[in-house]
């Protein structure tokens, strides 16, 4: 897919992810949304991830593979996912996640409806390793109020390390203004 025709980027960092990877891409692969381009950014995996990688990357135009030359961090990995992007709107995927189908055509059409909004998320079901429920995560109602800092508070301040939000679809613009991790 040519730059130009990339709507939306999804960084999938990775550092030992043979367990869930597949399961992981071929969700993002079944996105109803056609205009996307996936990086995987793997984090010198010591496991099958490199094979995986590959070889979604040789069966899927969709698909980028890149391997840091040493482990970098979390953090930079993340960065490196987003600044190899093209899309207008950027999403970071764990390894391990799972969206529904429709979830980037859904959240794209909600931030086109709403110019001032710079990022869409959903409420998120925490599973654990057989797919059981263990708890659904879901938007404070104090998210909608107008005050900025309230909300910021809400989100950020109050969530401690659930930061689910970052796995939204963001406006690659608004990535572009910060530091990043």
């Amino acid at each position: 897919m040519e730059p130009s025709q990339v709507l939306v980027s999804v960084g999938v960092p990775v550092f030992n992810g043979e367990n869930y990877l597949r399961e992981a891409l071929d969700c993002l692969l079944a996105q109803t949304l056609d205009q996307i381009e996936i990086i995987l950014m793997d984090n010198a995996s010591e496991d099958q991830t490199p094979a995986i990688g590959q070889s979604y990357a040789l069966k899927h135009p969709k698909i980028k593979y890149f391997r840091q030359d040493h482990n970098v961090g979390a953090g930079p990995n993340y960065n490196a996912c987003f600044k190899r992007s093209k899309g207008k709107f950027f999403k970071w995927h764990a390894h391990d996640d799972l969206i529904s189908p429709d979830f980037l055509e859904r959240c794209v059409a909600l931030l086109d409806k709403d110019q001032n909004a710079v990022l869409c998320h959903s409420s998120t079901r925490i599973v654990d390793a057989e797919g059981d429920e263990i708890e659904v995560y879901r938007i404070s109602p104090d998210c909608s109020t107008s005050n900025p800092a309230r909300r910021f508070s809400n989100v950020l301040l109050h969530r401690g390390d659930r930061l689910f939000e970052l796995y939204g679809v963001i406006r690659s613009y608004a990535l572009e203004q910060t530091q990043l991790f």
